[in-house]
């Protein structure tokens, strides 16, 4: 893929100790990005193949080409024949839009999550997570307030949580990254 569009997209860091801040979504960007890489019949995800909890090995997804097969069969079964809808598959074939494609996604990651299901991200070299929703019941909490100037106290206010959903993200340093040693 490109390095330039990644590149877009990288954080800027703090001026004080030069941490990245992280930037915020884009659906644009996103789906300039899912443009790139289904342009880019090249790009590959090396994702860790784990074996009873240690590193097997290293294996290159073909992304891009995973996603142009999905287009052939997709103009296939629409009724183009084999070696018209093989056009997407050549290096040449660029496409033009992903838009729509972001809200499917999420839509589909939504309804598979509220089912009760996890959502695994592929794995690689540094990062295994997992995705879920929680369900939260409805709390309500009682704080005093006071006026930030004065110190004055304005009462109590109660605050009210009606029921509602967070993600719940699961992502522990993979095991073959852990060494242990005994003291």
């Amino acid at each position: 893929m490109s390095t330039f569009i990644v590149d877009e997209f990288k954080p800027k860091k703090k001026k004080s100790n030069g941490e990245p801040v992280l930037n915020r979504f884009s659906k644009k960007s996103f789906t300039k990005l899912m443009k790139e890489i289904a342009n880019d019949p090249n790009f590959v995800e090396k994702v860790v193949v784990t074996k009873k909890g240690n590193l097997d090995h290293i294996e290159d997804v073909a992304i891009s080409k995973g996603f142009r097969e999905w287009c052939k069969k997709l103009l296939e079964q629409v009724g183009v024949d084999s070696a018209e809808s093989k056009v997407v598959l050549d290096e040449s074939f660029q496409f033009k839009s992903m838009d729509g494609l972001y809200d499917f996604f999420a839509s589909a990651l939504y309804q598979y999550m509220n089912a009760g299901n996890k959502f695994d991200l592929l794995p690689v070299e540094d990062l295994k997570a997992t995705l879920s929703i929680k369900k939260n019941k409805g709390t309500s909490k009682t704080r005093k307030v006071r006026n930030p100037i004065t110190g004055e106290d304005l009462g109590t206010i109660e605050t009210e949580y009606s029921p509602y959903s967070s993600l719940k993200v699961s992502s522990p340093c993979p095991s073959y990254l852990q060494i242990k040693k005994k003291k």
